[in-house]
């Protein structure tokens, strides 16, 4: 398999200048951030963009301390916070998509339905009946 290693420098560059942003650099927010799917790649990957942000911005003391954090394992629970976030969120959209789909199927049954109701009538909403040709 050919990666475009264009294309993941770029991507990784976009990391780094969001870390460099970042109010909060925690691997929560880092996981929002690239909508993160597998846990042990996306902690190297944190780790990895984290110390390529510190290496570009040596004397940033809150990098630095979202380093120590992140070594003595204060962020160890940020992985399992954002799968349930992520899953709440799958599950609140499945019941939107979920509604609408009810909503349309609905909205035309009950138009059909007025459409046959109207159907008899010359001009709907006329109290006048067509004569049918039996």
């Amino acid at each position: 398999m050919v990666r475009n290693t264009g294309v993941r420098k770029q991507s990784e560059e976009a990391q780094i200048d969001w870390m460099l942003q970042s109010e909060t650099p925690t691997p929560l927010s880092f996981f929002r951030f690239v909508d993160a799917s597998e846990r042990s790649r996306s902690i190297q990957k944190y780790s990895k963009i984290l110390m390529k942000t510190i290496y570009r911005k040596r004397n940033s003391d809150s990098l630095n301390s979202v380093l120590y954090k992140f070594n003595k394992g204060e962020y160890k629970n940020d992985w399992e916070i954002w799968k349930k976030e992520r899953t709440k969120s799958l599950t609140v959209t499945n019941i939107v998509e979920t509604n609408f789909e009810v909503h349309d199927i609905y909205n035309s049954t009950f138009t059909r339905a007025l459409g046959k109701r109207n159907s008899n009538y010359a001009n709907p909403g006329s109290s006048k009946k067509v004569k049918s040709s039996k």
